[in-house]
């Protein structure tokens, strides 16, 4: 087994990973009218505007193909 120390690392490197990774989510993408589509999404902790917009991007695209 690892001394204690080592599990203490461990730990808390894997909760620095969660955290410094941020979450990403995007909606479904719903029908607002005729030939009309909204989808959101959104970015937390140290994820970029332009990763949530090309979730968002490639969710429309992947609708209307």
């Amino acid at each position: 087994m690892y001394p204690q120390h080592h599990k203490i690392r461990s730990i808390t490197a894997t909760i620095m990973v969660i955290i410094l990774s941020g979450c990403l989510s995007t909606s479904q993408v719903l029908e607002m009218g005729r030939d009309t589509y909204s989808v959101t999404a959104t970015a937390d902790g140290y994820r970029l505007a332009s990763q949530a917009r090309e979730s968002a991007f490639q969710a429309g695209t992947e609708k209307c193909t």
